[in-house]
């Protein structure tokens, strides 16, 4: 029943559900606090090998650089689990343009069966896909660069 409940409310076309997490310097913030800019919502670990390449290719990808420069887009990675001091030490080198916390009730509101968990959110946190492959995010990416430039 529970995994239907999550399913549920975590489907493409559905408003995705708001959750807490901490920052690597153990403030609090909210999914809701980044409404109005199209999220790529990301739940992985550090310490996941396939999660440690997407992370390259994503620090090394200049359409996502563009965007996050110009507000355009909001990267967001979750850890689901605690704020440990070990996981502070693995992600304090992540960009700061990105959105990095922990969150222990990740799992109890998404479908994070393996890792890494994406979900790309419309400006009003509308579930435009999910489980998106390394090689579709970046081309989520440049579409979404190129059609800024053109405007």
């Amino acid at each position: 029943m529970h995994q239907e409940r999550i399913l549920a409310h975590t489907q493409v076309g559905m408003i995705v559900p708001d959750f807490e997490f901490t920052m690597a310097d153990d403030t609090k913030s909210s999914l809701a606090k980044y409404k109005g800019v199209r999220t790529i919502l990301m739940f992985a670990d550090p310490d996941c090998d396939d999660c440690r390449m997407l992370f390259v290719r994503l620090s090394a990808d200049f359409n996502l650089k563009t965007l996050l420069e110009k507000n355009q887009v909001a990267l967001i990675i979750i850890t689901p689990s605690e704020p440990s001091d070990e996981w502070k030490l693995a992600v304090k080198d992540f960009p700061a343009s990105w959105v990095v916390g922990a969150s222990e009730d990740a799992e109890n509101v998404f479908d994070l069966e393996s890792l890494p968990a994406t979900y790309y959110l419309n400006a009003e946190q509308k579930i435009m896909s999910k489980t998106i492959d390394s090689s579709r995010l970046l081309e989520i990416f440049r579409v979404l660069n190129m059609s800024q430039n053109n405007n």
